[in-house]
Protein backbone atom coordinates (compact mmCIF):
# COMPACT_ATOMS: atom_id res chain seq x y z
CA UNK A 1 0.00 0.00 0.00
CA UNK A 2 1.23 3.23 -0.98
CA UNK A 3 1.04 6.16 1.27
CA UNK A 4 0.16 9.95 -0.40
CA UNK A 5 0.66 13.20 1.39
CA UNK A 6 -2.76 14.25 -0.28
CA UNK A 7 -4.81 11.15 1.64
CA UNK A 8 -3.16 12.62 5.15
CA UNK A 9 -3.87 16.01 4.25
CA UNK A 10 -7.52 15.43 3.22
CA UNK A 11 -7.98 12.76 6.41
CA UNK A 12 -6.24 15.88 8.90
CA UNK A 13 -8.82 18.82 7.52
CA UNK A 14 -11.87 16.40 7.92
CA UNK A 15 -11.17 15.97 11.12
CA UNK A 16 -9.96 19.40 12.09
CA UNK A 17 -13.71 20.40 10.20
CA UNK A 18 -15.36 18.08 12.69
CA UNK A 19 -13.61 19.25 15.59
CA UNK A 20 -14.70 23.00 14.67
CA UNK A 21 -18.09 21.60 13.90
CA UNK A 22 -17.95 19.97 17.55
CA UNK A 23 -16.98 22.97 19.40
CA UNK A 24 -19.71 25.30 17.82
CA UNK A 25 -22.13 22.75 18.60
CA UNK A 26 -21.21 23.06 21.91
CA UNK A 27 -20.70 26.64 22.82
CA UNK A 28 -24.78 27.28 21.09
CA UNK A 29 -25.36 24.46 23.47
CA UNK A 30 -23.79 25.79 26.58
CA UNK A 31 -25.24 29.63 25.56
CA UNK A 32 -29.01 28.25 25.62
CA UNK A 33 -28.11 26.80 29.40
CA UNK A 34 -30.56 25.27 30.45
CA UNK A 35 -33.35 25.86 28.37
CA UNK A 36 -36.72 24.22 28.79
CA UNK A 37 -35.80 23.21 32.41
CA UNK A 38 -37.16 25.70 34.96
CA UNK A 39 -35.39 27.33 37.53
CA UNK A 40 -34.78 24.93 40.16
CA UNK A 41 -31.35 24.53 39.62
CA UNK A 42 -31.41 20.60 40.37
CA UNK A 43 -33.27 21.26 43.34
CA UNK A 44 -36.34 18.76 43.84
CA UNK A 45 -38.67 20.86 45.05
CA UNK A 46 -41.54 18.09 44.65
CA UNK A 47 -45.16 19.84 44.98
CA UNK A 48 -43.79 22.91 47.03
CA UNK A 49 -42.73 24.37 43.74
CA UNK A 50 -46.37 25.23 42.70
CA UNK A 51 -47.25 27.16 45.83
CA UNK A 52 -45.07 30.40 44.39
CA UNK A 53 -47.04 29.85 41.41
CA UNK A 54 -50.91 29.76 42.69
CA UNK A 55 -51.50 26.11 42.44
CA UNK A 56 -52.65 26.30 45.91
CA UNK A 57 -55.35 28.18 45.83
CA UNK A 58 -58.08 26.33 46.78
CA UNK A 59 -56.39 25.30 50.08
CA UNK A 60 -58.45 26.50 53.51
CA UNK A 61 -55.47 27.85 54.93
CA UNK A 62 -54.68 30.09 52.22
CA UNK A 63 -58.09 31.30 51.60
CA UNK A 64 -58.25 32.80 54.57
CA UNK A 65 -54.92 34.42 54.82
CA UNK A 66 -55.95 36.21 51.85
CA UNK A 67 -58.80 37.20 53.14
CA UNK A 68 -57.35 38.59 56.20
CA UNK A 69 -55.16 40.77 54.70
CA UNK A 70 -57.52 41.93 52.14
CA UNK A 71 -59.49 43.27 55.22
CA UNK A 72 -56.42 44.34 56.63
CA UNK A 73 -55.68 46.22 53.45
CA UNK A 74 -59.14 47.59 53.31
CA UNK A 75 -59.25 49.35 57.04
CA UNK A 76 -55.64 50.59 56.57
CA UNK A 77 -57.10 52.47 53.54
CA UNK A 78 -59.94 53.71 55.52
CA UNK A 79 -57.85 54.97 58.43
CA UNK A 80 -55.36 56.78 55.40
CA UNK A 81 -58.34 58.28 54.03
CA UNK A 82 -59.73 59.73 57.15
CA UNK A 83 -56.77 60.99 58.50
CA UNK A 84 -55.99 62.76 55.03
CA UNK A 85 -59.56 64.41 55.53
CA UNK A 86 -59.26 65.73 59.79
CA UNK A 87 -55.76 67.25 58.43
CA UNK A 88 -57.48 68.59 55.13
CA UNK A 89 -60.33 69.93 57.42
CA UNK A 90 -57.87 71.51 60.08
CA UNK A 91 -56.12 73.09 57.38
CA UNK A 92 -59.10 74.82 56.58
CA UNK A 93 -60.19 75.87 59.56
CA UNK A 94 -56.61 77.50 60.00
CA UNK A 95 -57.05 79.48 57.08
CA UNK A 96 -60.46 80.40 57.50
CA UNK A 97 -59.22 82.02 60.76
CA UNK A 98 -56.48 83.75 59.46
CA UNK A 99 -58.19 85.55 56.36
CA UNK A 100 -61.11 85.75 58.51
CA UNK A 101 -63.66 83.69 56.10
CA UNK A 102 -61.89 85.61 52.76
CA UNK A 103 -60.33 83.11 49.94
CA UNK A 104 -59.13 86.18 47.29
CA UNK A 105 -55.85 85.80 46.05
CA UNK A 106 -53.56 88.93 47.26
CA UNK A 107 -56.35 90.07 50.27
CA UNK A 108 -56.30 86.83 52.16
CA UNK A 109 -55.04 87.59 56.00
CA UNK A 110 -55.31 91.46 55.83
CA UNK A 111 -58.08 93.19 57.89
CA UNK A 112 -60.83 95.30 56.20
CA UNK A 113 -58.75 98.75 57.53
CA UNK A 114 -56.10 97.15 55.45
CA UNK A 115 -57.91 96.17 52.50
CA UNK A 116 -59.48 99.32 51.72
CA UNK A 117 -55.92 101.55 51.89
CA UNK A 118 -54.94 98.66 49.39
CA UNK A 119 -58.08 99.72 47.35
CA UNK A 120 -57.58 103.61 47.74
CA UNK A 121 -53.95 102.89 46.52
CA UNK A 122 -54.90 101.52 43.53
CA UNK A 123 -57.67 103.78 42.58
CA UNK A 124 -54.95 106.63 43.08
CA UNK A 125 -52.24 104.89 40.80
CA UNK A 126 -54.90 104.44 38.16
CA UNK A 127 -55.27 107.74 38.25
CA UNK A 128 -51.87 109.21 37.68
CA UNK A 129 -51.29 106.42 34.83
CA UNK A 130 -54.60 107.90 33.20
CA UNK A 131 -53.32 111.81 33.44
CA UNK A 132 -49.80 110.32 32.28
CA UNK A 133 -51.22 108.60 29.30
CA UNK A 134 -53.26 111.53 28.42
CA UNK A 135 -49.83 114.19 29.24
CA UNK A 136 -47.83 111.78 26.74
CA UNK A 137 -50.61 111.74 23.87
CA UNK A 138 -50.23 115.88 23.47
CA UNK A 139 -46.67 116.02 22.36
Amino acid sequence: MRFDIRTLARTISALALGAVLLAGMSLSALAHGGHGKGHNRGRHLGWTIGRHRGWDRNHRDNDNFRIGRRLLKRHERTERRDLREHQHSERDALRDTLTGGHRGGAMRGLSEHQRDERQALRTHERGERQVFKQGRGKH
